[in-house]
């Protein structure tokens, strides 16, 4: 076993902790054995781990070090590694840091203890192969981004201890099907449950006041969901692309919902009551909806009409090419629609399984449509419509590059007039 030697900070905490003030201080990171660690002091000293160099692929953290208990896992300790398959974390840990077992590749479970009251933010991130976890009901808070990426993630049983869902807390979590939220969350994130396209229901709780904007964003499978009375507040694009929902029940309470909440929903129908805040909205957006008193809805434009979500809608319109942009008219027999100008200065940015898209806008579009392929002759591509002036693609492959194109649309009388293409661009995924 190797020791550094303590500097001055840890001298000057030795002679204030012996004048009976005992300060939360650090002193200077040693070692001891595969364990980096640094020394805690408070009413008590303790450690905390900030690394590892072992090669174990089954780890149990120990619960002291050179005689000091261990009680929080450091930022980044066990980052990236990958030849971990599970770990156990001892009773004496109360909270497990930033980043500190993101990017373990190859972890399938891990063991929480009771004691641990908080996880932080990317504790989890991209642990890819991690089946099963259970979170202990001392937890009281799930950082942002703890579990994103878990793509092997089956079930998740959040207990009624934790008070906060952070943002993107369960993003991309592909295989997750089952969610069991407790009764004590009071705000689900920003995308926390986003692109978690095998869920297929989720039982919000009374507890919850607002859900952040993309929250069930691209769930696929979702079917249906009951917004409590507690709710007041949707942010917007929280069901965005979720093409199986047929049923949102809203309450009176809520009396903020973002835009595009709904958009690409195209067989939902809205639950609400009369002259409710939910219903407006269903209107001014084009929304079927039903009202839950048994009401008629003489006034809804889509009593008899499939759902179109805003003015993006996904249902089929008559294009017209952009080499014939031209509507009859009775008065005047022809009549030229300017095409929207061609898209310019597209800038792609790399994420991790994700490219942030974004151009100028252009005068007078109704919106975009984006094409994106892994080849420049866009064989096999995928094309989506937006009405603002970037997106971010999702769910692309690892390290591959992608190509992307945009260009202008406009809508005039039910025809749909397309500009160029723009220039293509070019970017490898993180």
């Amino acid at each position: 076993m190797t020791k550094k030697v303590l500097n001055l900070l840890t001298v000057l905490v030795m002679a204030i902790s012996l004048a009976g003030v005992l300060p939360v201080m650090t002193a200077t990171a040693e070692t001891s054995g595969d364990y980096e660690y640094t020394v805690l002091y408070d009413e008590t000293v303790t450690v905390e781990i900030t690394g590892y160099t072992g090669s174990e692929t089954e780890l149990e953290i120990p619960s002291e070090i050179d005689g000091k208990a261990v009680t929080s896992i450091g930022g980044g300790a066990f980052n990236e590694c990958a030849s971990l398959t599970s770990i156990t974390i001892p009773n004496s840990v109360t909270s497990i840091g930033y980043h500190a077992f993101s990017e373990c590749t190859s972890l399938t479970s891990i063991t929480i203890p009771d004691s641990v009251t908080s996880i932080g933010d990317e504790a989890f991130y991209w642990c890819t192969s991690l089946t099963n976890i259970t979170i202990p009901n001392s937890v009281i808070s799930i950082g942002n981004y703890a579990f994103e990426g878990c793509e092997s993630l089956t079930s998740i049983t959040i207990p009624n201890s934790v008070a906060s869902i952070g943002d993107s807390a369960f993003e991309g979590c592909e295989s997750l099907t089952n969610v069991t939220i407790g009764n004590s969350v009071t705000s689900i994130g920003n995308s926390a449950f986003s692109e978690c396209t095998s869920l297929t229901s989720i039982t919000i709780p009374n507890s919850v006041i607002s859900i952040g904007y993309c929250a069930f964003e691209y769930c696929e499978s979702l079917k249906n969901i009951a917004i409590p009375n507690s709710v007041t507040s949707i942010g917007y694009n929280v069901f965005w692309g979720c093409e199986s929902l047929t049923s949102v029940t809203i309450p009176n309470s809520v009396t903020i919902i973002g835009d595009d909440a709904f958009f690409g929903c195209d067989s939902l129908t809205i639950k609400c009551y009369k002259d409710s805040y939910a219903e407006q909205y269903a209107i001014e957006n084009d929304l079927k909806y039903e009202l839950l008193d048994g009401s008629k809805t003489p006034n809804n434009p889509n009593n008899n009409q499939s759902n179109k979500p805003n003015n993006n809608s996904t249902k089929p319109n008559k294009t017209v090419s952009a080499t014939n942009n031209k509507k009859t008219n009775p008065s005047t027999n022809k009549v030229t629609v300017p095409k929207p100008a061609k898209v310019k200065s597209v800038k792609l940015t790399a994420k991790k399984k994700k490219l942030n898209v974004k151009w100028k806008k252009v005068s007078g579009a109704t919106g975009y449509e984006v094409m994106y392929a892994k080849n420049n002759k866009f064989k096999g591509k995928k094309t989506v419509k937006v009405k603002k002036n970037k997106i971010t693609l999702k769910r692309l492959k690892s390290k591959k590059k992608y190509f992307v194109k945009v260009r202008a649309y406009k809508k005039v009388n039910g025809n749909t007039y397309y500009g160029k293409w723009s220039k293509v661009v070019k970017k490898k995924v993180k």
